[in-house]
């Protein structure tokens, strides 16, 4: 996904290893998954060795010309601009990302190795709270401890109404994680859906998927009504408080007397409005930004048809992403 943010089609993310200093692969784009294990890359050796080495982000456009290019390499790069940027977490090295060949086919500049720089940011982030994440999860008694987490902030019961029924299915990549769901009658005729998404997993993803889960319980009904004010809302009170991940959340209004949802998306995957009698499979048009990144923002809202026969399927990354390797089809083979 961050090769995407930087209109590129190849890029590979290194892990550091302080003691050997040496960067082993973590993942790549144009490096067969068979051959990680076989490539290894000295502090200093190299392009990213040498980013390892300086901490140094580094933009070059002829890597013919530069001598830290191992032109006798196995795998080469696709073309000859490379940006590169260490993973850094409070000064230590945690490996290096680098990003090759852009779509459009120009060099990388300057506004892109800025970009990359704060993806990488993000990123040491994300593998530093992974890191510690396994060393936690080593207590079965920490486990333990999340598992709770999660059960308390599941709904135990789903409101009843003979209009609407339900199927829900929570199944974590790793034991715990941080998707989390709600279902509330708001009033005689309105019924809240939430499904949300804290960036990573493992436990660090479930203490704060129950941290926004408790900022948004104590919201007033009047603010409920409203999905659009509902994710601005959250959105303020998250900003800055989920060290440097985010939510993806969708919020919509099903009022069963007049067969509409009214709605507003965070970063979300559109849930899937599905109609027996037309024989579709529609994805909810309606987007927006993620939530916990950016203050102030303003979210759009929609109002759809949803009619006795319809059904709406909401879903978390967790399914797309694991569903088919082609993602041109993902939606086929999930229904």
């Amino acid at each position: 996904k961050r090769q995407e943010y930087l209109e590129a089609t190849s890029g590979t993310i290194y892990l550091a290893d302080p003691n050997q200093k040496m960067l082993s692969i973590l993942a790549a784009k144009g490096i067969p998954e068979e051959a990680y294990d076989q490539i290894r890359v000295p502090f200093g050796t190299g392009i990213a060795g040498w980013v390892a080495s300086e901490k140094q982000d580094l933009l070059i456009h002829n890597l013919d010309a530069d001598p830290r290019y191992n032109k006798l390499a196995h795998y080469k790069f696709e073309s000859n601009s490379l940006i590169s940027s260490p993973l850094i977490y409070f000064d230590e090295l945690l490996g290096v990302i680098s990003i090759n060949n852009k779509k459009s086919g120009y060099a990388f500049n300057h506004s892109d190795l800025e970009l990359l720089s704060t993806i990488a940011n993000r990123l040491s982030s994300t593998i530093k709270n992974a890191q510690l994440f396994h060393k936690i999860v080593d207590s079965e008694k920490e486990l333990n401890r999340a598992k709770n987490i999660m059960k308390k902030i599941m709904p135990s019961a789903l409101p009843l109404t003979p209009k609407l029924q339900y199927g829900v299915s929570h199944i974590p990549l790793e034991q715990v994680g941080g998707d989390f769901y709600d279902v509330t009658q708001i009033t005689e005729t309105k019924y809240s859906v939430l499904i949300a998404d804290i960036s990573g997993h493992g436990l660090s993803a479930a203490v704060l998927a129950a941290m926004a889960h408790m900022v948004l319980k104590n919201f007033e009904t009047e603010l409920k009504l409203t999905p659009a004010n509902f994710l601005s809302t959250l959105n303020h009170m998250l900003y800055g408080k989920l060290a440097s991940n985010f939510l993806t959340a969708f919020y919509g209004i099903i009022d069963i007397e007049e067969n509409t949802i009214l709605c507003a998306n965070a970063g979300h995957h559109p849930p899937l409005l599905i109609s027996k009698s037309q024989k579709t499979v529609i994805p909810l048009p309606i987007k927006g930004k993620l939530l916990g990144l950016i203050p102030d923002l303003l979210y759009e809202e929609k109002q759809f048809s949803f009619s006795p026969e319809e059904r709406l399927v909401l879903f978390t990354d967790g399914l797309t992403e694991h569903a088919s390797p082609d993602k041109r089809i993902k939606y086929e083979e999930t229904l």
